[in-house]
């Protein structure tokens, strides 16, 4: 867009203005203040010659060219810290932060918030589900008779928590599978070679850490049925007896069936949660 009129333009524009055209003087006066606003004077020459009848519209090859911006004088003294600039223009910011171990001590140690983007349609969905959540309060509920109320709280009630029966069979299936497996993998290392080296906590727990860390041993974990995942399991397990002595490997066995039974505990309590959570919602409307 052009921050002038053409010079042919200007004049018919001027002599229609002395000559009473009001979109004319309007466009004048625009185009001669402190800041014209040119997006406006456009649609207005636009109008203008609508009126007019006539093609008067400068061509690309009768605007004149917009005056160039005079280039900024370059310091020759050097800035003290140069931003890097990236493929868009925008600077980056300079990091300070300088190698010392810290990033990767942060690592895993906040819990990141995943979340999937929400469609136009959904978010509406749940914009008239909240407004009907607060039109319908306790209030809203108490037209209908006690003895209704206590018979939907009971009912959805149970409804719920039986909605989760499934899970919770799921979750006592996999507490069983674990405790199953450390059962043998206890066998596998109680028939390795005794050996002279005694229980030590700090290098138990380098064990524990390095076999609950090992990738292809957790995959292998829990599927003692599966002879190929044994091996896997009893080599690894064969492996930390060597280096860190068989009380110690025990002990790290006794571990994992401690986070086993609190593994269980863990998924169990987060249904317990949910049907205490939605009972008390209830009890809010209902009661």
């Amino acid at each position: 867009m052009s921050r002038f009129i053409n010079y042919k333009t200007l004049q018919e524009l001027q002599k229609a203005s002395r000559d009473g055209n009001e979109i004319a003087r309007n466009i004048i006066d625009k185009y001669m203040g402190d800041e014209p606003d040119m997006e406006s004077i456009d649609r207005l020459i636009e109008e203008y010659y609508g009126h007019a009848g006539i093609d008067s519209l400068p061509t690309e090859e009768e605007k004149p060219a917009e005056e160039p911006v005079p280039e900024e004088p370059v310091s020759e003294e050097p800035s003290e810290e140069p931003a890097p600039i990236e493929e868009n223009g925008v600077p980056e910011p300079v990091s300070e932060i300088t190698d010392t171990g810290l990033e990767a001590e942060l690592d895993d140690l906040i819990d990141e918030e995943q979340f999937d983007d929400i469609p136009f349609s959904e978010w509406l969905k749940k914009k008239r589900r909240d407004a009907l959540k607060a039109k319908k309060n306790a209030d809203y509920f108490k037209a209908f008779s006690p003895e209704e109320r206590e018979r939907s709280l009971v009912s959805r009630k149970d409804k719920y928590a039986h909605g989760f029966d499934a899970r919770k069979r799921q979750n006592e299936r996999g507490f069983n599978d674990i405790a199953s497996s450390l059962k043998r993998y206890g066998e596998i290392v109680a028939d390795l070679p005794d050996d002279e080296s005694p229980i030590d906590v700090g290098r138990a727990t380098e064990a524990y850490d390095e076999f609950t860390g090992n990738e292809t041993a957790m995959k292998a974990f829990g599927r003692s049925w599966d002879d190929a995942d044994v091996e896997v399991i009893k080599e690894t397990l064969a492996s930390l007896v060597e280096r860190f002595g068989k009380k110690n490997v025990v002990a790290v066995l006794n571990t994992l069936s401690e986070d086993n039974g609190s593994w269980r505990k863990y998924n169990d309590g987060r249904i317990d949660s949910a049907i205490a959570s939605y009972g008390k919602s209830l009890d809010g409307l209902l009661k």
